[in-house]
């Protein structure tokens, strides 16, 4: 049997968004789970990325094979370096060696994170310097998935959001009862509605594009800007929010990224796509 999408790791964010959109579309899309009852459902296979490639099921013939699957936070990852490495690294090239080798078109979703924050706008062929164990292990996963040659691609995303998302989902639900809450003003963020990610994971699928791309939005702001922007868009009071200064870095961070933007000049030239302002990007976020 053979699937058109593959979709490791379909219960995220943003996996989860992909399978409904392709399944509308009309494509065959089975998607994995790390839960031991996924191969009861159709549709869904059981895959643990933690676990040996051995002792994984014969894996389905896909002609793409999109790797959304990953211990995504920067403090899980540095709280246990080896076991989420098993996951992000090992695992993911495994997955992405056996889809190849089976000629599937592989695209790995990695993190403006490979990056120190240093600078902004950071071009695709900047060296890699993270900061963060997070960030290590999904320079590793680009390095591997672009070995692939042809077969592979790598797209860079900033912070995703919708309106389940962290921390919007904590907010509207705090502002809807009257309490406050305390964005972070020092922490900048570039975010990118989930809707805008797939829009451009669908272009490269669709032209088996390789290589390095990025999707974020245009603006790099704060978490404070991000809130008061959620304010004039009528879902708070301003009154009830409260910014505060962050005395530490996050955890899983080694020190507080200045910047967090990408630059997306190839992806504007070959496929239209202008990151959009901070405006429309939080419209499509809660509206999804």
């Amino acid at each position: 049997m053979r699937c058109d999408v593959l979709v490791a790791g379909g219960e995220g964010l943003i996996g989860r968004a992909l399978v409904r959109r392709a399944r509308r579309s009309g494509a065959r899309v089975v998607y994995t789970s790390r839960r031991s009852v996924a191969d009861a459902a159709p549709d869904v296979m059981a895959l643990d990325l933690a676990a040996p490639p051995a002792t994984w099921r014969s894996l389905l013939a896909a002609a793409t094979v999109m790797i959304a699957a990953a211990v995504s936070t920067l403090a899980g990852c540095a709280a246990a370096p080896s076991a989420s490495g098993r996951v992000n690294v090992d695992g993911t090239l495994a997955l992405a060696r056996m889809a190849a080798e089976r000629g599937a078109y592989v695209l790995f979703l990695s993190s403006n994170q490979v990056f120190d924050g240093r600078l902004p706008r950071r071009c695709r062929y900047d060296a890699r310097c993270p900061i963060s164990e997070y960030g290590r292990q999904k320079a590793l996963g680009e390095k591997g998935t672009l070995a692939l040659g042809a077969q592979g691609c790598v797209l860079r995303l900033t912070k995703v959001i919708d309106r389940a998302t962290v921390p919007l989902q904590g907010w509207l639900g705090d502002l809807a009862a009257g309490r406050p809450v305390a964005p972070v003003r020092d922490l900048t963020v570039a975010p990118v509605a989930v809707g805008f990610v797939l829009d451009v994971i669908e272009r490269l699928i669709a032209t088996r594009a390789s290589g390095l791309y990025h999707a974020l939005g245009a603006e790099g702001v704060s978490y404070e800007t991000l809130a008061l922007a959620l304010a004039d868009a009528g879902h708070a009071r301003r009154d009830l929010l409260c910014p505060r200064t962050l005395t530490a870095p996050p955890a899983g961070l080694a020190a507080i990224p200045r910047y967090t933007s990408l630059e997306m000049d190839e992806e504007s030239r070959c496929f239209g796509f202008a990151p959009p302002t901070l405006a429309p990007t939080l419209e499509l976020a809660l509206t999804a």
